[in-house]
């Protein structure tokens, strides 16, 4: 179960994990190529914590919120919050504040280590959505699901990568 879980880093998957996941997705598939709406988490909020600016991210966990019938708040711009204006609240307050506003909160931040720093101090779970040069875990495990689903597998395939290898989807 991922229930309580934060998903920090594909690294802490397990094979096992990977393909729930995936299974969960072919579930809710229908909802999602038909446009269609569930009340599944109609009694759960997700918390958006965007420090950095972010479109398809943002709006497709959003979206994929509402979709399943649950609430979406948060910010996309952290310098109009404490989070990220003059005062510059650290991300221990701003986490430990967050905590009671949300079910589950959704991450980007530009510094490498900022979600897994977060978790550190909310008692929610923490989903990484981009941390600096670091991960886009949720980015690479819709490519992973994409590419199963395409391919039928993900076993003995090779992934050849075309680009800066310095990129976060690259890791």
């Amino acid at each position: 179960s991922f229930q309580g879980r934060d998903i920090l880093s594909l690294k802490d998957f397990t094979r096992d994990e990977f393909l729930r996941v995936f299974q969960v997705a072919d579930g809710l598939l229908p909802f999602a190529r038909d446009r269609r709406n569930t009340d599944l988490l109609k009694d759960k909020t997700l918390l958006t914590a965007f420090y950095q600016p972010s479109t398809r991210t943002r709006l497709a966990t959003e979206a994929a919120m509402h979709r399943l019938g649950g609430h979406v708040l948060g910010f996309s711009d952290a310098k109009m919050t404490r989070a990220g204006d003059f005062y510059q609240e650290s991300i221990k307050d701003t986490f430990h504040m967050l905590e009671y506003y949300g079910d589950v909160i959704a991450m980007r931040h530009f510094q490498q280590g900022a979600p897994a720093e977060a978790a550190r101090w909310s008692s929610v779970p923490v989903i990484n959505c981009r941390d600096g040069w670091g991960e886009h875990a949720t980015k690479v495990l819709t490519d992973l699901y994409t590419t199963r689903t395409e391919l039928g597998t993900l076993d003995g395939l090779t992934f050849l990568l075309v680009g800066d290898m310095r990129m976060r989807t690259m890791h």
